[in-house]
């Protein structure tokens, strides 16, 4: 109780510390490190105060301080976890047309929208690897056909089915400077990843189905060729 308020003392509490040896270093060591807080908390601190006076603190006082030491660490401690519980939700960024991701789900959208007779069917497994990712026992891909990425980049697009899911896969080895994000555009999400060689683009109707898929992928990952 002293230590997470040193101020608050019923009678009860001062009876105990008086008669308490141990209670009442406590109870010292809690008003002298409270009364040291409100007195630093009334000037502009320079920087790096605080590692300097924790560490003379540390080094004038190590015996005879241990329980204020631990007191403030308590504090510190209290302080940062309550930082670490407070998150504010994840901002939304509004991305343009030419972003891989939003074009490999335009590129989807499109090719479910075309009528006509299918494109040539191509190795899968050749295009797998070329950026290095593969296609485990359990599943399997089927080509659908050559495509493009925002600024031109260019790309194979494929299906890829599992026991329990179904995706496209847009595959680009010359993808640049590939980071993992995961956007949403026109109902559908699109989760980008770095691939050995360039990336891949995973095109499913929910961020769940597109992880599954990814993890499937990655899970039989090659050495490009």
């Amino acid at each position: 109780m002293l230590l997470a308020a040193p101020r608050e003392r019923s009678a009860i509490d001062r009876m105990h510390i008086d008669r308490c040896v141990k209670c009442t270093r406590v109870a010292a060591a809690a008003s002298e490190l409270d009364a040291a807080l409100e007195t630093a908390l009334l000037i502009a601190p320079p920087d790096s105060l605080a590692d300097r006076l924790l560490l003379a603190h540390a080094w004038r006082q190590r015996r005879r301080k241990r329980t204020a030491l631990t007191a403030a660490a308590l504090v510190l401690a209290s302080g940062l976890l309550a930082l670490q519980l407070y998150r504010p939700p994840p901002a939304l960024y509004t991305l343009s047309a030419k972003h891989p991701a939003v074009a490999a789900i335009a590129e989807v959208v499109r090719e479910h929208q075309r009528v006509g007779p299918p494109a040539p069917r191509r190795p899968v497994g050749d295009e797998l690897r070329r950026v290095g990712l593969g296609i485990p026992s359990d599943a399997r891909a089927e080509y659908v056909g050559e495509c493009r990425l925002g600024d031109g980049v260019r790309c194979q697009h494929i299906v890829v089915t599992s026991d329990v899911t179904q995706a496209d896969v847009i595959l680009a080895p010359d993808l640049p400077a590939v980071q993992r994000v995961l956007v949403a555009d026109q109902r559908m999400v699109g989760l980008m990843n770095a691939a050995a060689t360039g990336g891949f683009i995973v095109v499913a109707s929910s961020p769940d189905a597109a992880r599954r898929i990814e993890k499937l992928l990655l899970r039989s990952r090659t050495k490009p060729e």
